[in-house]
């Protein structure tokens, strides 16, 4: 069972454009282009404008928009006017996989 601030995978401190968009604590649908603050195998952590509700589904459009995936939103932490966001992929995105592969071989 992990506690504290244990983590199930390694997190690498990569700043990757993506661009979010969801249905924020307002219930208004909103996008942000957006820079990670840090990825795993299975999610990231971003710094949204907007304050998103634990649970909301969110649509993350990486590589241009070329990719994307749908995660889910694991906490949250306002931070300022700010919301640094922890997402878990919903499913297993290969290119999300591919993706973090890149960027760990080539650091």
């Amino acid at each position: 069972m992990m506690t504290g601030n244990q983590r199930s995978e390694r997190r690498y401190d990569r700043r990757i454009p993506v661009l979010v968009q969801g249905t924020n604590n307002e219930d208004l649908f909103f996008a942000e282009l957006v820079l990670t603050k840090n990825i795993s195998s299975r999610g990231a952590c971003l710094e949204l404008e907007n304050k998103v509700p634990l649970g909301q589904k969110l649509k993350i459009f990486f590589r241009n928009g070329r990719y994307q995936a749908i995660a889910s939103v694991r906490w949250q932490r306002n931070v300022g006017e700010r919301s640094h966001v922890g997402i878990q992929l919903e499913h297993e995105a290969k290119s999300w996989k591919l993706l973090i592969d890149q960027l760990v071989d080539g650091a």
